[in-house]
C-alpha cells in the first residue's frame, strides 16, 4: 500500500504543482494528522464560541437599562422601570467585554488556520508508537522519579513514562515540572518499586518534528485543505454523536 507521502507526491506531479521537497516517515505522517485532527476540534469549539458570544452580544445589544422616570403623582414615589443593566456605563461595559472575546477568538480561529502558525498536538492516549506532547497547554506533569542526569519517570494522570534523553536538571522527585517536549513512545520499561515488586510502564524519546514543519511550510495549500477537511469531518461527527437523554425519575408507588 502506497505511503501518504508518495501519493500526494504523484497527485502533485499529475496536477503540476511545486512538489514539497520534504518526505515524511509514517510517524512524522501520524504526528502531522493529530496535528490536524486536534486544530480542527478545536477551530470547530471556536466557531461554536463565536456564534453563542455574538448572541449573547446580540442580547446585551437589545437589553434596556434601569429608568427613573419621576416621581409617582399619587403617593410621591419615584418610577423606576428596572431593566437588565443598572445603568449606560454598566451596559455599556458588558459590551465591550462581549466584543473583545469575539475578537480574541476569531483572531485566534484565524491564526489556527494558517499553516505558518504550527503547534504540537498532545498525546491523547498513551500507546507505543504515540508521537506528541506530554500534555495539552503543557500542563504541569509529576515527577516520579529522577533516575539520572537524563533519565527520570513521571506521572501523567494514569499514566507513568520513563522519559529518556531529557535534561533533569533542577527537578525534584514528587513535584510537578512543566514540559512542553514533543515525545516519541517507542517501548516499555521495566523498574522494580521500592517494594520489591516489578512494574513496566511506557518508555519515550526526544522527538523532533522539524521535517514535519518543513513539510507544512513547504505545501501550506495541502495543509489548508486537509484542515477544512477535518473540521467538517468534525462537525460531522458531532452532529452524529446522540446527545444524552435526561433521567427520567423513578415512579412513586403507593400502597
Amino acid at each position: 500500500m502506497a505511503s501518504l507521502a508518495l501519493i500526494l507526491w504523484l497527485a502533485a506531479a499529475v496536477s503540476g504543482q511545486a512538489m514539497p521537497a520534504v518526505q515524511l516517515s509514517e510517524v512524522e505522517q501520524k504526528y502531522l494528522a493529530d496535528a490536524i485532527e486536534q486544530r480542527a476540534r478545536v477551530i470547530l469549539q471556536l466557531d461554536n464560541d463565536i456564534q453563542r458570544l455574538q448572541k449573547d452580544l446580540s442580547e446585551v445589544s437589545r437589553s434596556s437599562v434601569t429608568t427613573h422616570e419621576g416621581r409617582d403623582g399619587n403617593t410621591g414615589q419615584p418610577i423606576v422601570r428596572q431593566g437588565k443593566f443598572s445603568t449606560q456605563a454598566e451596559k455599556d461595559k458588558a459590551y465591550k467585554d462581549l466584543r473583545d472575546r469575539v475578537r480574541e477568538k476569531i483572531d485566534l480561529k484565524k491564526k489556527l488556520e494558517d499553516p505558518a502558525f504550527f503547534y504540537p498536538p498532545a498525546i491523547l492516549k498513551f500507546a507505543v508508537g504515540a508521537v506528541g506532547k506530554l500534555t495539552q497547554n503543557d500542563r504541569a506533569v509529576r515527577i516520579v522519579q529522577i533516575l539520572g542526569p537524563a533519565e527520570m519517570i513521571v506521572d501523567i494522570g494514569d499514566n507513568w513514562v520513563m522519559l529518556k534523553g531529557f535534561k533533569t536538571e533542577g527537578l525534584v522527585d514528587d513535584k510537578t515540572a512543566g514540559l512542553s517536549d514533543v515525545i516519541l513512545v517507542e517501548g516499555t520499561y521495566s523498574y522494580t518499586t521500592v517494594m520489591g515488586s516489578s512494574k513496566t510502564i511506557y518508555k519515550a524519546v526526544p522527538f523532533d518534528d522539524s521535517q514535519v514543519r518543513a513539510y507544512v511550510k513547504g505545501s501550506p495549500e495541502e495543509f489548508k485543505s486537509r484542515l477544512v477537511e477535518a473540521v467538517a469531518n468534525a462537525k460531522a461527527a458531532a452532529k452524529e454523536t446522540p446527545k444524552p437523554k435526561p433521567e427520567r425519575p423513578a415512579p412513586v408507588r403507593t400502597r
